[in-house]
């Protein structure tokens, strides 16, 4: 069953694969989709990941919530 995670505090400016490289390093199987403004076509400073399973989940929350990308602490949890 796949696990929907936020990820928020995004910088405006950031290349996709960047925050996929981050999330490599924690497991594979993690596809994110930033959401972008209409107009401007930049990140709204925030998205969501689809993660395979609940325990790999678990493990992107706890490296990630807090880590610090590009200059801003990323807040990481379960999509409600």
């Amino acid at each position: 069953m796949s696990v929907r995670l936020y990820i928020g505090n995004l910088p405006q400016t950031f290349d996709s694969k960047e925050i996929d490289a981050l999330l490599l390093t924690v497991g594979e199987g993690i596809r994110f989709k930033a959401v972008v403004d209409r107009d401007s076509g930049g990140c709204r400073g925030f998205g969501f990941a689809s993660v395979n399973n609940e325990k790999l989940a678990n493990a992107v929350i706890e490296k990630l919530n807090g880590h610090e990308f590009n200059g801003n602490n990323l807040r990481v949890e379960r999509s409600e």
